[in-house]
């Protein structure tokens, strides 16, 4: 399968053809875009593509990615440590559900 590099790891073709339709849909005025690709097709690579593209065009920017389960918090921590993107330095914030609702009062004032 043909894969695209994508400046720290490899997207595959149809991954790439995603992120691009994902970006005509925002570039086209979309607010609100949803991705749905089946189990063990790269959702997460393609996560953090897009996340390290908007990080490295604005490095004021900031995401929040909220996941249901302690073992996907820490599964895309690793995905997009592999894109060179560092939770170290606060612009990226991986958070469970469960957590976000205990520590509300802690990060309500931040803008992701």
């Amino acid at each position: 399968m043909e894969q695209v590099d994508s400046g720290y790891t490899e997207l595959r073709s149809y991954q790439w053809e995603m992120k691009h339709r994902l970006y005509e849909k925002w570039w086209g005025g979309s607010r609100s875009v949803m991705v749905q690709m089946p189990t063990g097709t790269g959702k997460t690579h393609l996560l953090a593509s897009v996340i390290s593209d908007r990080m490295m065009a604005d490095d004021t920017a900031s995401v929040w990615i909220v996941a249901h389960r302690r073992e996907l918090v820490e599964q895309i921590e690793e995905t997009v440590a592999r894109y060179g993107i560092s939770k170290d330095d606060g612009r990226v914030k991986v958070m469970s559900i469960q957590w976000l609702s205990k520590h509300w009062e802690d990060v309500k004032d931040e803008r992701p």
